[in-house]
């Protein structure tokens, strides 16, 4: 109705946000998916991971989340940092911290290194992912 001279009832100002990183996301829902990242070299540091999980699942893990695998540039699993050493990020954050084994830090040992993540979603929306010291 905005702009309309003949309607004088109805009319508000508001204000809209989107969630850092957050206009576009990945999503696994209706079944789990897979993402595999292109080559990178890892700066150091933690997976801060910008991801919401949506709840209400079922599947292989439960009522949903996340898991990231570290792949050598023969995308075989660095040892420690497999899907099953990762620890499931749930919930809702722009920095989540994902842990193998109760590690933040884990994933210093690649440091330098090409690597490529690979994330197990289940009922998740994935914005972004990213290094922090």
């Amino acid at each position: 109705m905005h702009g309309n001279r003949h309607l004088t009832f109805g009319r508000a100002m508001g204000l809209a946000q989107l969630r850092a990183d957050g206009f576009c996301s990945l999503r696994a829902q209706r079944f789990p998916g897979t993402l595999f990242t292109r080559p990178l070299v890892w700066p150091g540091g933690r997976l801060l991971v910008n991801a919401a999980v949506l709840g209400g699942g079922g599947g292989w893990m439960g009522s949903g989340g996340l898991r990231t695998e570290v792949l050598a540039e023969d995308l075989e699993p660095i040892g420690g940092l497999g899907r099953d050493e990762a620890d499931i990020v749930t919930g809702d954050g722009t920095g989540i911290v994902q842990t193998w084994n109760d590690d933040p830090r884990a994933i210093d040992s690649v440091k330098g290194e090409t690597i490529r993540f690979k994330f197990y979603m289940d009922n998740v929306d994935l914005y972004s992912f990213r290094a922090a010291d």
